[in-house]
């Protein structure tokens, strides 16, 4: 992983190239949480959580442990 984010409007079409593939299971865009792959199937995984906000702290934190 390289990148994480938090997106108040996860859209895939709109947030990737087209070109690039994304895992997204999303319901309420505002509670979106955008992380990029290396090497892996998709570039990007696109998923809803309670606080977007908490959870890219939180995931960026242990990448950089």
């Amino acid at each position: 992983m390289s990148k994480v984010a938090y997106s108040r409007s996860a859209d895939s079409r709109h947030l990737l190239p087209e070109w690039r593939r994304a895992f997204c299971d999303v319901r309420d865009p505002a509670k979106s949480v955008i992380i990029e792959l290396d090497d892996d199937y998709f570039d990007a995984l696109i998923v809803e959580v309670d606080d977007p906000l908490f959870a890219a702290e939180q995931i960026r934190a242990r990448l950089h442990k």
